[in-house]
């Protein structure tokens, strides 16, 4: 009952009756604070530095501090299981993304890419399915039009899933490795594939 409510309270609100966040529209994302505290629309290079700055700023704030340097380590990536998908190559993969922290993750590597062809590549992110996590993205979900990593891989595209935390059986201790959320957590084995 509270979904439905919640549904019908969002399905007929529009962005302009809903409050704005720290003074600032949400629906423009153009609108940043100046120097003088007033709300001002960026329009150059420089301006959208500030807004962008600010919109880093207050994600941090909530998820915490993105990692440095001390993160960094050899990626040592191991191969767990290996399939041949026809015109690619499916591993299931491990990563060293920090030291202590080793992040699952689905790798489709097109037989031309390792016959030394160039390609291109792509993070494949999957949704929020608990129990499967990356497996959606490169078809082991069992829901249709949901496995974009496997369908761009057939099309050359080397394509990397890591898994989200907390979700198909990727179970980091964050505090232990000092996170503040798991979104940060994620953002950095993301930025580390």
């Amino acid at each position: 009952m509270r979904s439905l409510i919640l549904f019908l309270l969002l399905a007929t609100t529009s962005f302009a009756d809903v409050p704005a966040i720290r003074g600032l529209s949400r629906s423009d994302l153009l609108e940043y604070h100046a120097p003088d505290g007033g709300v001002k629309k960026a329009r150059t290079a420089d301006e959208w530095k500030a807004r962008r700055a600010e919109a880093l700023q207050a994600f941090q704030k909530v998820a915490g501090p993105l990692p440095g340097k001390e993160k960094r380590c050899a990626l040592d990536v191991k191969i767990d299981e290996e399939a041949d998908c026809g015109t690619y190559i499916r591993r299931a993969i491990t990563y060293a993304s920090e030291p202590g922290s080793r992040a699952l993750a689905y790798l489709c590597i097109p037989k031309k890419a390792l016959a030394g062809e160039p390609a291109a590549a792509v993070l494949c992110l999957h949704p929020t399915s608990g129990d499967l996590g990356n497996k959606v993205v490169v078809g082991l979900g069992g829901k249709a039009n949901r496995q974009y990593a496997s369908e761009l891989a057939e099309r050359g595209f080397v394509t990397i899933s890591p898994c989200y935390v907390q979700m198909g059986g990727y179970n980091p201790d964050l505090k232990a490795l000092g996170y503040q959320s798991g979104t940060m957590k994620a953002v950095w084995d993301n930025i580390r594939a």
